[in-house]
């Protein structure tokens, strides 16, 4: 390998990316990503910063900061009545056809279109 190579992160691969693209004159409103690139906050914070929409998928033991002070992602999730959940199709893919329901997923955190968290 080059010595000008270097190793990085996924995450770390997209915000530069990301950044890039930004820089570039690319219009992005929003950007969506794994658990793999929610568990980055460098990544969420260029995002913030630049005022650039996201969602992200966070593990269930991910600690969010809210009011009541930091609580684990899938706690806050069971606690929202279930008319705030909206199953939403992920689309066709490698595994066949997905979706994102409510508390019972298995292991990330998402959110759905009416801005809701589930487990």
């Amino acid at each position: 390998m080059p010595d000008d190579v270097t190793f990085a992160t996924k995450p770390a691969l997209a915000k530069e990316l990301i950044v890039a693209a930004l820089d570039g004159g690319a219009a992005a409103d929003w950007v969506a990503g794994d658990e793999v690139y929610g568990a980055d906050p460098g990544l969420r914070e260029e995002l913030e910063q630049r005022q650039v929409g996201y969602v992200l998928a966070v593990a269930c033991s991910h600690p969010a900061t809210t009011a009541a002070g930091k609580q684990r992602a899938d706690h806050i999730a069971a606690r929202l009545p279930k008319h705030t959940w909206q199953r939403l199709s992920a689309g066709a893919g490698s595994k066949g056809s997905g979706s994102t329901t409510g508390p019972g997923s298995p292991s990330t955190l998402t959110l759905t279109a009416r801005g809701s968290a589930g487990c």
